[in-house]
C-alpha cells in the first residue's frame, strides 16, 4: 500500500483469474459515483470446478437490502474490491503485519466502518482459485506446531479493539464470530473444539487472554 501511486487500488491473488472488464467495471462504479470503495461478487474455482462463492446467500441479501451489518459478513478478501487510495491513506488503513491467519479481516472491517460511500455491484468478475476445499486453512491446526492458535485469534482481538466503542458493530462482530467463524473452524476434533470455545468465551467476556 505504501508503494501505491495511482488514484485507485486493486488487489489480485497470483493464482486467481478475472474477467477482462473487471477493473473497468469497478472503476466506472467508483469514479462515476465518487465512492471510497466498490465490491463485486466472485466464483470459487475448486480443483477446476466452478461454484458460487461461499457467501452467495449473504451477498444476495446485501444486493436486495444494503446495510453494513450484512456487508461486514461477506468475504473480506481485498481482491474483490477497488479502493480510492486517498481514502485509504487519510484513514491510515493498513494490513496488520506478522504471521497471522485471516489477516484480511481487520483490513476489511476498518475499510467498511470508515466510510458510508460504498458501492456493491452484482457482477461476478473473479474466479478465486482453491486447490482444496475451504478446510485448507483450518487443517493446519491439527499439527502440533500450529496448535497454539494465538496468531489466529490475534486478528479478531484487533477487530474488537477497532469497534470497542460502537455497540452496533460490536453486536454484529460477535454474531459473525459465533455464527460464521466458529462454525467453519470447529469440526470433529474435540481437543481443538474445546480450546477454540474456551478462547471464544474469554473473548466475549472481555478477557484478553488467549488460553
Amino acid at each position: 500500500l505504501s508503494m501505491a501511486k495511482g488514484e485507485y487500488i486493486c488487489f489480485l491473488d497470483g493464482d486467481d483469474y478475472i474477467h477482462n472488464n473487471m477493473v473497468q467495471k469497478l472503476f466506472n462504479e467508483i469514479n462515476s459515483k465518487n465512492l471510497d470503495l466498490v465490491v463485486c461478487n466472485y466464483y470459487e474455482d475448486v480443483n477446476g470446478k466452478i461454484r458460487n462463492a461461499y457467501h452467495e446467500n449473504i451477498y444476495n441479501k446485501l444486493l436486495s437490502k444494503y446495510n453494513k451489518s450484512t456487508l461486514l459478513q461477506i468475504c473480506p478478501g481485498p481482491w474483490s474490491k477497488i479502493y480510492r487510495r486517498s481514502f485509504v491513506k487519510e484513514n491510515d488503513i493498513k494490513f496488520i503485519e506478522g504471521d497471522y491467519f485471516y489477516e484480511d479481516n481487520p483490513f476489511h472491517w476498518l475499510n467498511i466502518i470508515s466510510t458510508d460511500k460504498i458501492g456493491v455491484i452484482p457482477d461476478k468478475l473473479i474466479y478465486h482459485r482453491q486447490e482444496t476445499s475451504r478446510k485448507q486453512t483450518t487443517s493446519a491446526f491439527n499439527t502440533k506446531d500450529n496448535f497454539d492458535l494465538t496468531h489466529f485469534f490475534s486478528v479478531f482481538y484487533a477487530i474488537k479493539n477497532l469497534i470497542k466503542n460502537n455497540n452496533y458493530y460490536k453486536n454484529t462482530f460477535q454474531q459473525w464470530c459465533k455464527k460464521e467463524f466458529l462454525k467453519s473452524i470447529v469440526k470433529d476434533d474435540k481437543k481443538i473444539n474445546n480450546k477454540i470455545n474456551r478462547i471464544y468465551n474469554n473473548f466475549t467476556n472481555n478477557q484478553s487472554t488467549y488460553v
